[in-house]
């Protein structure tokens, strides 16, 4: 009955919606009032299952550290527009009571319940209170039952999965859209998403949740009327899920935790701010695939309050320029711009874009013998592409490529004689780090189309761009960042399988973690062009501590040293780190093969054994005898 597809129907999509009461969270009426202004959806139906109400308050266990905890979590964590504040709103929509049968408020349905929701004719029913369902719901809507579900438990309850997932400690968690249809042991898995979890409130974690919930059921309801059951809905026997009971002594005990990690979080903001900083590399060019990384890196560190990040370089007849954001600790971002010298300095920094909203990541290009310049504007909701009037120095607004938009880090890439622009964010609120959706058209100033299968990734891990996209013996790799522990944490290799105007795929490869730098916390951006290589990364410096004493207390202990011979400019102290072919990725061709075998049998070792031959080849080949 469910294998049967809708490519064919122009009808709405009938939707009926099961809730615990007319009092409901503020997200889940904001997603009823955008299910009735949504042209291919029609929302059909309300089903008010009132008997999970009791249930549901003893599902979570209560002890006084918890309680206080948690409203001391919602008071600093709510906001005006909590979409956990109940409302009560009434709707010109069919609704249906439903009520126990026994006094023991026993899980079943009467016929007569049954006989009204199949009237309604409906084509999903998606369940968006709490509590298991009964399993009669199940045959009463056409594409079954749509529920989310945290991955790897079991709990009916979102706040008592959700906390579990953070008494492991873990910095993701996956979340999946299903749809029952009354086998037990199978199930229609319609989406999966893996986002960045807040370690420190369960309260900001559940509203940012709920908020991206509704965000991927409108998506993937359009997407049933538009590509039909067989096009979102992929069949899966879910395995094992954790669950179990949450006594007070473990509450308690984890709550604990938490309160030494805001308190060792707090005194590490107090005694230390975050800086941004640039390092590079002079690259032997031997052929178009192969770059050779010299023995060290430079290393540029701004002035005290300010950041570098994003660096793009770019060859201009005959010399090389690198591109970069550069922004204070408080206060909008601007484009900037040195030169790279053939001695393998860095000449001074000028600043070449400004406006009133936040410029970053400066993606700079040629097309058709001209210099563009694309920069992220979403401060600005526009992707906006400029054009070098005096290069590097001058630009001027060239055209707004898409408008209303929330668009972050927008690359470009010239494909098979098309034009494909990647950006995340699309998605909504909470999707700049986790879905990477894709653009492309035939001429630059031309019209933008969105790719059928927009997102194109969902994973946090890999979605948004980290740098411009390379080739390497045939293969094309796309950075990406890795927002997995903390934003641009990491910056993870992706080859790309298949790109087309009709379907997208890539292979995850490694990550280059932030380590390659003496107290690192976070690296976003790398990029390769002829006779280069640059990346950037995030590092902690004491506050209060003189300028000079924090750079030599930076170099005590680590492998940072400055550059004989070369004295550091009035703007930028020049060091040199020296790690081996640190970036090198002549070895990834060699290990595409591995790749596709760990994928096909997975191990833990083996994927780390392969990092290492990506990022240290030379290390891992004389230990591994």
């Amino acid at each position: 009955m469910v294998t049967r597809g809708m490519q064919n129907s122009r009808a709405p999509v009938r939707v009926g919606l099961v809730l615990n009461d007319e009092l409901a969270p503020r997200w889940i009426h904001n997603t009823i009032e955008q299910l009735l202004s949504a042209e291919p959806l029609k929302l059909a139906a309300i089903v008010f299952d009132k008997r999970v109400r009791a249930r549901a308050h003893r599902l979570v266990p209560r002890s006084m550290l918890f309680v206080s905890w948690s409203k001391f979590d919602k008071w600093m964590f709510s906001k005006t527009d909590d979409p956990l504040a109940p409302e009560r709103r009434t709707y010109a929509v069919p609704t249906i009571t439903l009520a126990p049968i026994d006094g023991n408020a026993k899980r079943t349905l009467s016929r007569a319940e049954v006989a009204r929701l199949r009237e309604c004719n409906l084509d999903v029913l998606v369940q968006l209170g709490s509590g298991d369902l009964p399993n009669e719901l199940l045959s009463c809507a056409k594409y079954g039952v749509w529920t989310f579900h945290y991955s790897g438990r079991a709990e009916a309850e979102d706040e008592v999965a959700l906390f579990r997932t953070l008494n492991a400690g873990t910095f993701t968690y996956e979340i999946a859209l299903r749809a029952a249809t009354g086998d037990p042991h199978c199930a229609w898995v319609l989406c999966r998403h893996v986002f960045a979890i807040h370690l420190f409130s369960l309260h900001y974690n559940l509203a940012l949740d709920y908020r991206r919930r509704a965000q991927i059921l409108l998506r993937r309801l359009s997407d049933l009327h538009r590509e039909g059951w067989a096009g979102i809905a992929v069949k899966e026997t879910d395995g094992n899920a954790a669950g179990g009971r949450i006594d007070c002594a473990s509450l308690n005990r984890v709550t604990l935790s938490w309160l030494i990690r805001s308190m060792r979080r707090l005194f590490a903001r107090i005694c230390f701010r975050e800086q941004w900083v640039l390092a590079y590399c002079k690259t032997d060019s031997r052929t178009d695939t192969e770059h050779v990384m010299s023995d060290s890196l430079a290393v540029v560190v701004p002035p005290r309050g300010q950041n570098y990040a994003d660096p793009f370089p770019f060859e201009y007849k005959g010399k090389t320029y690198i591109f970069f954001e550069k922004f204070a600790d408080e206060g909008p971002g601007t484009i900037c711009c040195a030169e790279l010298y053939g001695d393998g300095t860095l000449g001074e920094t000028h600043q070449v874009l400004t406006r009133s909203y936040h410029l970053s990541y400066p993606f700079v290009f040629e097309w058709h013998g001209d210099i563009y310049l694309l920069p992220e504007t979403s401060n600005n909701s526009t992707v906006e592409v400029y054009g070098a009037i005096d290069f590097p120095n001058r630009w001027e607004l060239a055209a707004v490529l898409l408008r209303n938009v929330l668009a972050v880090d927008a690359t470009i890439l010239e494909y098979q004689g098309r034009l494909w622009l990647f950006a995340a964010g699309l998605g909504g609120l909470g999707t700049e780090w986790s879905e990477l959706s894709l653009f492309s058209t035939d001429s630059l100033f031309g019209n933008w189309h969105p790719h059928p299968k927009n997102p194109i990734v969902r994973d946090l891990r890999r979605a948004r761009p980290g740098g411009r996209f390379f080739s390497h013996q045939g293969f094309l790799i796309r950075p990406g960042q890795d927002c997995s522990e903390r934003y641009g944490y990491a910056i993870s290799l992706n080859r790309v399988d298949v790109l087309s105007e009709t379907d997208y795929k890539e292979t995850r490869l490694t990550t280059i973690l932030p380590t390659w730098m003496p107290r690192g916390l976070a690296t976003h951006t790398f990029n390769q062009q002829v006779g280069v290589t640059i990346l950037d990364g995030e590092m902690l410096v004491p506050r209060w501590i003189p300028r000079e004493w924090k750079l030599r207390a930076f170099l005590d202990g680590s492998r940072l040293r400055m550059r004989p011979g070369s004295p550091p400019s009035r703007v930028m102290r020049r060091c040199t780190l020296p790690l081996p072919e640190l970036l090198s990725i002549h070895s990834i061709s060699g290990c595409l093969h591995e790749v596709d075998q760990a994928r096909k049998s997975p191990s833990t070792a083996k994927t780390q054994n392969l990092a290492a031959r990506l990022l240290f080849p030379q290390s891992h080949d004389s230990s591994s005898g």
